[in-house]
């Protein structure tokens, strides 16, 4: 009697066609991971900085940090492990600082000669003129590291409790 033995090459296109249909699945989680987790920047913007400043004081016509997040998948190499990247419309500057924190720092006016505000505190309901401002720095929020973390958990529980399922359906 005669025995057929085969095996499927890593370079034929059965191969080929079954990593790249993997990487697609894989990709399509990712993204839902990814926005997940912008959704969750957001929400969080939203909470420690947008709710938090009063309406008076927020700018118009920049843009703004609530509503500025999306999530991306970014493909690296062939072969190589997706990334999830949160991005955003806003300043760099401006999210770093809010993200990571900032060390006390003079403000002082680019084109005009006075920076010109609403009072707060002590000085509130009256218009300040001054040539600086000594700010006292800002403490870091680590949103973002937490929307990613938060968005990332969720994902597992829900892949663990998928192959809970799958594991007791296939026991009865």
């Amino acid at each position: 009697m005669a025995r057929l033995v085969g095996h499927i090459g890593n370079d034929s296109q059965f191969a080929r066609a079954a990593r790249a249909r993997s990487h697609a699945v894989l990709a399509a989680r990712m993204q839902g991971v990814a926005d997940r987790a912008a959704q969750l920047a957001d929400q969080y913007a939203h909470e420690f900085f947008d709710s938090t400043r009063p309406p008076d004081r927020r700018r118009r016509r920049r843009r703004h940090l609530h509503g500025s997040f999306s999530g991306q998948v970014v493909s690296t190499a062939q072969g190589r492990p997706l990334e999830i990247a949160i991005r955003t419309q806003a300043p760099g500057v401006k999210v770093n600082a809010l993200n990571s924190g900032s060390a006390p720092h003079v403000i002082r006016p680019k084109t005009a000669t006075d920076l010109v505000f609403p009072g707060t505190k002590a000085f509130a309901g009256r218009r300040v003129v001054t040539q600086e401002v000594h700010h006292p720095g800002t403490r870091p929020t680590m949103f973002l590291d937490r929307a990613m973390f938060e968005a990332i958990q969720e994902a597992l529980g829900d892949a663990i409790r998928r192959s809970d399922l799958r594991r007791a359906a296939m026991t009865k």
